[in-house]
C-alpha cells in the first residue's frame, strides 16, 4: 500500500495532528461553499431514494424477504395497558414520520419511494392469548417475538414498520416493534421510543401536533443529497477513496469452518462488559491526545485481528450516524452511513502511533462521507466474491447513540426491555463498542455462525479487552508486545512447518519453505506434498511415517474427526481453506497437494466456488446410475467413503451430507430434507433410474426421496437400507439429557469404546456444571474420544445430530409403492425390522444378512462383505 496514505513515520505526533486539522478545515470550507439549504419537495407521485436507501434496496433484492435487514425491539409490559392509547400513539407517530409509511417501488431497475397519505392499519396488531402460567407465558412470548423479528418485509407493498402486542392478561403483555432498515436506523429508534413515550403519556394533553414540527423529512434529504454536491466535490471525494483504497487486499480472518461459496446470513450475538474503569481510561487517553475515541478503540481492534491473521494492511467498515447537519437530528429515517477505515500495523508501531494512523483514517473518511459505499465500489471495482461483501467482511463501530440499550417508558406502566436473540449476521463480524458513563464500556459482536463458533468470538472479545487495557497503560509499547501470551492454546498449531511470506505487495499469501525435511524424496515430491505429509503424520500421531503420494488419508487411518483437525492445520499452516467436499473428492496426498497449490497460486483462501451442496462426490466417475448414500443422524458421509473401492469400477457413488454442514440452512423434517436432497441430485442426474440408500436413520430419508421421484413418474431402484428402521413418529421428544446421551453413545460406539462409563461421567459433570453440553464436550475430550481444540466443531455437530434426531423421531412414514432391500446383522432383529418396513414398502422387502453390528458394518473387514451383498442385490434386480 502507498505510504502516502498513512502518517509519515518520521514526523512527530503534533505535526501529524496539525496537518490533519489543516486539511480538515480546508475540506470543510470548500464543502460549505458548495452546499445549499434543504427544500421541502412535493409529496405527490414517487420520489428518488437516498444513496443509503439505494444500497439497502439493492441488498434486499439479493436477500429477498430474508430478515437480515430487520431492526427489532421487544418490551414486556406490566400494568394496566390502555390498548386504545397505545394504538393511537403508534398511529400518530407513523403519521408524524413519513418514512414509517413509505414504500419502495421499482421502475426500469431504479428504486423510488412512495409516501402513503395515511398509516396502513395493518401495521398494528393485537393478539389476546390468555395465559396464567409464567413459564408458558415466557415461552409463548419468546416464540412470538422471534417470529415477528424474523418475518420479512415486502418493500413494494409495505408497511415497513409494524407493532404487535400480545396480551396475556389485563396487566401482562409483550410489545414487539419491527422495522426494515431502509426506513430506520439506530438513531431513529431513539426518536421513535422517545416520542412514543410522550404520545402515550397523558391521554388528555399530548398529540402529535404538540411535538416540535418537522419542516423537512427524509425524502427532502434524499433529494438534497443527490443535488447538493458539485461535480468538482464529488470528483475530489471519489479521488480520495480511489487513492485510499488502491490495492486494498482481501482480508480473511481465520474461520472455524470453510467459507460457503455463496453468502449466508445465519448469525448470533456475543457480548462482553469491560472492566469498570477501562472505558474512562480510554476516553481520557483520547482526550489527552486530542483524537476520537473511535481511533483509540480501532487501534486495539486492528492489533487483535492483525495478530490472528498475520496481515498488516487492514480495512474494516465502520458505521456513522450520517446526521451531519442539525436539521437531521430529530428525523426518523435511514441516515446512517458505512465508511471504510483502512490502516496498517506495518513496522510494528506503538499503540499510540497506531491510534494516530487510525485517527487519520477516521477523519479522512468523515471528510469524504458524502459518496455512498455503493458508488465507491462501482468506481474502484474491487474483486467480487459471491461469498463475501466487497471491500470488507468485518465492521467496527462506536455506538454514540447508545442504541444497543434503548429503553421505553409508558406513563404508569412498568416496561422491561428484553433483548431479542440474534439469528442473522450481515457480515462475517459486526463489532460494536458502547460506552456509557453509568454503565461503563461493553462490546457486542454479531457474527456469522457458518464461519465462527461462539467460543472463538468470546476469546476475541477477551483479547480485545486485554489489548486495550495494555495499550492504555503503556501507549508507547509496540503492538506486537500487547497479545502473545493471551492467544488461546487451541489456536497454536501442534506442528510447526517452516513458512515464508511472499508476493509483490506483501499480500500475506503463505507458501511452505522448500527447506521442509524428514520426508524421503522417493515419496512426496513437491513442496506441498512434503508439507502435507508432515501434517498428516502430526494429525494421525505417526510423524515418522513415510507416506506415499498415492496414499489416501482415510485408508492410512484418517477419520471424520481427524479430517477436521487436518483441515484446521492446513488452514493455519498453509494459509488455505479446503472444504470437506474437496477432501472426499481428492483424498490422496497427491490430489490434496494439487488443490492446495491451486489455491495458493490464485491467492485465495477457498478453492470451491460452487453453490453450497450436500452432495459429496465419493467416487463420481462411472457409466452406471449413481448410488446416492444419505447420511445417518450424525450428518457426515464419512462411513460411506470406505465402500467405494469395493464396488464395481463403473459404479459412481455420491454421499449426501447434512445441509447445515455445507453452509445451507437446516431443514426441519424428513420430507423437507428429502426434497432438498432430490433438488440437488437433479443438478447432476436429471432423470431416472435413481438409486438411493442410507445407513441407520439415513435409510428413512432415502425412502422419502424415492417416494418423491416415483410420484413424478421416475424409475427408482430398491431403496438400500443399511441397518435402518422405520421412524417411530413420536408426538413428544425424549428429554434433552436423554437425547445428548444418545449422541454420546453413538460417538463412543463408532470408535469402538464402551459408552457406559463415559455416559456416567458426563452425567455427573453435567449435574455439577449446569451446562450439559459443555460438560459433555469436556467428557469427550477427557475420555480421549476427540482431540482438544475441537469443541467448536463438536458443538456444531451436536446441533446437527439433534436436528436430524428430531426429524427422524417425529417422522411418520406413509406407505408407498416402493421396494426396499434391508441389510441387517442379527437374524431375529432383521426379521423385526423387515416386518416394520413391509407395512410401508408395498412392493416388497428383500432381506440380506451382513456381518458386524450396527456400528461396525461399514468398518474394517465388514465393508467388503456388505458391498458384496449390495452388489448381489443390484445384480439380481437388473442393476448390473
Amino acid at each position: 500500500m502507498d505510504n502516502n496514505n498513512f502518517s509519515t513515520p518520521g514526523s512527530s505526533l503534533e505535526e501529524k495532528r496539525r496537518a490533519l486539522l489543516e486539511r480538515k478545515l480546508r475540506q470543510r470550507r470548500a464543502e460549505r461553499s458548495e452546499r445549499r439549504n434543504f427544500v421541502r419537495v412535493s409529496r405527490d407521485g414517487f420520489h428518488p431514494v437516498s444513496y443509503q436507501q439505494e444500497d439497502i434496496w439493492f441488498l434486499h433484492q439479493m436477500t429477498g424477504d430474508h430478515a437480515v435487514y430487520n431492526i427489532a425491539f421487544q418490551f414486556r409490559l406490566h400494568g394496566a395497558l390502555d390498548i386504545f392509547r397505545i394504538q393511537r400513539a403508534i398511529m400518530e407517530l407513523v403519521s408524524r414520520h413519513e418514512p414509517l409509511r413509505t414504500r419502495f417501488i421499482e421502475r426500469d431497475g431504479i428504486p423510488y419511494q412512495v409516501i402513503d397519505a395515511v398509516p396502513d392499519p395493518s401495521l398494528f396488531c393485537l393478539i389476546d392469548h390468555p395465559v396464567s402460567d409464567p413459564a408458558e407465558r415466557e415461552a409463548w412470548a419468546e416464540c412470538f417475538v422471534g417470529q415477528e423479528a424474523n418475518r420479512g418485509f415486502d418493500l413494494a407493498t409495505g408497511p415497513l414498520f409494524r407493532c404487535s402486542i400480545v396480551r396475556f392478561s389485563s396487566d401482562e403483555a409483550v410489545l414487539a416493534i419491527v422495522a426494515h432498515h431502509i426506513v430506520t436506523d439506530g438513531w431513529s429508534f431513539t426518536t421513535i421510543l422517545d416520542e412514543l413515550e410522550q404520545l402515550y403519556g397523558d391521554p388528555q394533553q399530548l398529540r402529535a401536533h404538540d411535538l416540535s414540527p418537522l419542516p423537512i423529512q427524509a425524502v427532502d434529504h434524499a433529494v438534497w443529497q443527490k443535488s447538493s454536491l458539485s461535480d468538482e466535490i464529488k470528483a475530489q471525494q471519489l479521488a480520495y477513496w480511489a487513492r485510499r483504497l488502491a490495492g486494498v487486499p482481501g482480508f480473511d480472518f481465520p474461520t472455524d469452518r470453510p467459507r460457503p461459496a455463496t453468502m449466508t446470513w445465519s448469525g448470533a450475538l456475543s457480548e462482553r462488559k469491560f472492566a469498570p474503569e477501562l472505558g474512562s481510561r480510554l476516553e481520557e487517553l483520547a482526550r489527552s491526545e486530542r483524537m476520537p475515541l473511535l481511533a483509540v478503540l480501532l487501534a486495539g481492534f486492528l492489533s487483535v485481528i492483525s495478530s490472528h491473521s498475520g496481515q498488516e494492511d487492514l480495512a474494516v467498515g465502520s458505521v456513522f450516524n450520517g446526521r451531519t447537519r442539525p436539521e437531521l437530528e430529530p428525523m426518523v429515517g435511514l441516515f446512517a452511513t458505512t465508511l471504510v477505515l483502512r490502516s496498517s500495523t506495518e513496522g510494528d508501531p506503538s499503540f499510540l502511533d497506531l491510534a494516530v494512523r487510525c485517527q487519520e483514517a477516521v477523519l479522512g473518511a468523515l471528510d469524504n462521507q458524502d459518496l455512498p459505499l455503493g458508488k465507491i465500489v462501482e468506481a474502484i471495482k474491487p474483486f467480487r466474491d459471491p461469498g463475501k461483501n466487497p471491500l470488507f467482511q468485518i465492521s467496527f463501530s462506536l455506538d454514540t447513540a447508545q442504541t444497543s440499550g434503548l429503553d421505553l417508558k409508558l406513563h404508569d406502566l412498568e416496561v422491561e426491555a428484553v433483548q431479542i436473540p440474534t439469528k442473522q449476521s450481515r457480515l462475517d463480524m459486526t463489532v460494536t463498542v458502547s460506552h456509557d458513563e453509568g454503565a461503563g464500556m461493553s462490546v457486542q459482536i454479531e457474527y456469522n455462525t457458518m464461519l465462527f463458533d461462539a467460543v472463538r468470538i468470546e476469546e476475541l472479545t477477551e483479547q480485545l479487552e486485554f489489548v486495550l487495557s495494555q495499550g492504555v497503560a503503556r501507549p508507547d509499547r509496540p503492538v506486537s508486545e500487547l497479545l502473545p501470551t493471551r492467544i488461546p492454546t487451541r489456536k497454536i498449531p501442534a506442528l510447526a512447518v517452516p513458512m515464508e511470506a511472499h508476493g509483490p505487495e506483501g499480500s500475506g499469501k503463505i507458501e511452505v519453505s522448500p527447506a521442509v525435511s524428514g520426508i524421503e524424496a522417493l515419496s512426496p515430491a513437491t513442496t506441498a506434498e512434503q508439507a502435507l505429509a508432515l501434517l498428516w503424520g502430526s494429525v494421525l500421531g505417526v510423524p515418522a511415517r513415510k507416506f506415499d503420494r498415492e496414499d489416501a488419508f482415510f485408508v492410512v487411518g484418517g477419520t471424520s474427526l481427524s479430517l477436521m483437525v487436518l483441515i484446521s492445520a492446513i488452514r493455519s499452516q498453509m494459509g488455505v481453506d479446503i472444504s470437506v467436499r474437496d477432501m472426499y473428492a481428492a483424498p490422496t496426498l497427491r490430489e490434496m497437494a494439487l488443490i492446495v497449490e491451486r489455491a495458493q497460486d490464485a491467492g485465495a483462501g477457498k478453492v470451491d466456488r460452487r453453490v453450497p451442496s450436500p452432495l459429496v462426490p465419493i467416487k463420481p466417475t462411472g457409466s452406471k446410475s449413481p448410488f446416492f448414500c444419505v447420511h445417518a443422524v450424525g450428518g457426515s458421509v464419512f462411513p460411506y467413503v470406505s465402500m467405494a473401492e469395493f464396488f464395481h469400477p463403473e459404479q459412481p457413488i455420491y454421499g449426501l451430507e447434512s445441509l447445515s454442514l455445507t453452509g445451507l440452512p437446516a431443514a426441519a423434517n424428513v420430507p423437507e430434507i428429502a426434497a432438498e436432497y432430490v433438488r440437488h441430485i437433479r443438478l447432476i442426474q436429471r432423470s431416472g433410474p435413481y438409486l438411493f440408500g442410507g445407513w441407520s436413520s439415513g435409510g428413512s430419508i432415502a425412502f422419502e426421496m424415492a417416494r418423491l421421484v416415483a410420484a413424478e413418474g421416475e424409475a427408482v431402484g430398491p431403496v438400500i437400507l443399511l441397518d435402518s428402521w422405520v421412524p417411530p413418529g413420536l408426538d413428544a421428544l425424549p428429554s434433552m439429557p436423554e437425547r445428548l446421551e444418545s449422541f454420546l453413545c453413538d460417538f463412543a460406539l463408532l470408535q469402538n469404546r464402551d459408552p457406559e462409563t463415559i455416559v456416567r461421567r458426563a452425567t455427573r459433570a453435567g449435574s455439577a456444571a449446569g451446562d450439559v453440553i459443555e460438560a459433555l464436550l469436556q467428557t469427550i475430550e477427557e475420555a480421549g474420544l476427540a482431540p482438544t481444540g475441537m469443541r467448536g466443531d463438536l458443538r456444531h455437530r451436536i446441533e446437527v445430530f439433534l436436528n436430524n434426531q428430531r426429524a427422524f423421531l417425529t417422522h411418520r412414514t406413509s406407505p408407498a409403492g416402493l421396494s426396499v432391500a434391508l441389510f441387517a446383522t442379527d437374524q431375529s432383529r432383521r426379521g423385526e425390522i423387515a416386518s416394520e418396513w413391509r407395512s410401508v414398502a408395498l412392493d416388497g422387502v428383500g432381506e440380506y444378512p451382513i456381518p458386524g453390528d450396527h456400528y461396525t458394518i461399514l468398518s474394517g473387514e465388514n465393508v467388503s462383505a456388505v458391498v458384496d451383498q449390495i452388489q448381489l442385490c443390484l445384480d439380481t434386480q437388473g442393476w448390473s
